[in-house]
């Protein structure tokens, strides 16, 4: 679990620009230190996207290696730091309070000062990005050991998904079929 949580909030294109996101990422990739892991994910939506490979471009920029989880839940981002030795994760997301917002949930170990300048490295040590999609096997494998499966088909458990939000379309058939022996339509 994360000892500290930033989360920053703003119109997109107004106030969390591309350069703000940019700058966002050198600064905290510039804490984190060249060479060392973070986990970023987003949501399913076009802004979050935008957003996201913005801080990406920027935590690079500082020579901070990125592992991209695409699109993935904010659990699902941060239980997958500890398989990538990440001290760091990021999420974006479109604000649920108002929806030309963005949300950038900065989850770390430390409290990272955002009110520092961005400094970017030479060339030939700006980070790495890596895209990974194991970790939602890993995940599903995590949930289905501590749910019991066998124990959970015979209690005939309401199971209720709110797939209005499709951010947990990867992950759900994956377990579901595994969880209860009658899936409702």
């Amino acid at each position: 679990m994360a000892k500290y949580v930033q989360n920053i909030r703003g119109i997109v294109n107004t106030e969390i620009t591309n350069k703000f996101a940019s700058h966002l990422g050198t600064i905290v990739g510039n804490f984190i230190g060249p060479g060392k892991p973070v986990v970023v994910g987003r949501d399913f939506n076009v802004t979050s996207q935008m957003i996201k490979r913005s801080l990406t471009t920027g935590l690079m920029a500082a020579g901070t290696d990125v592992v991209d989880f695409g699109i993935a839940p904010i659990p699902v981002i941060h239980y997958g730091k500890d398989f990538y030795n990440a001290t760091t994760t990021i999420s974006i997301s479109k604000s649920h309070l108002r929806p030309e917002d963005v949300d950038i949930k900065i989850f770390s170990d430390h409290e990272i000062p955002l009110e520092s300048h961005p400094k970017q490295v030479p060339w030939n040590q700006i980070g790495a990005l890596q895209y990974v999609y194991e970790y939602r096997d890993i995940y599903v494998r995590a949930i289905l050991k501590q749910a019991a499966s066998d124990i959970l088909k015979n209690k005939g458990f309401l199971v209720v998904l709110d797939k209005t939000k499709d951010v947990d379309k990867p992950f759900t058939p994956r377990y579901w079929k595994k969880l209860v022996a009658r899936p409702c339509k």
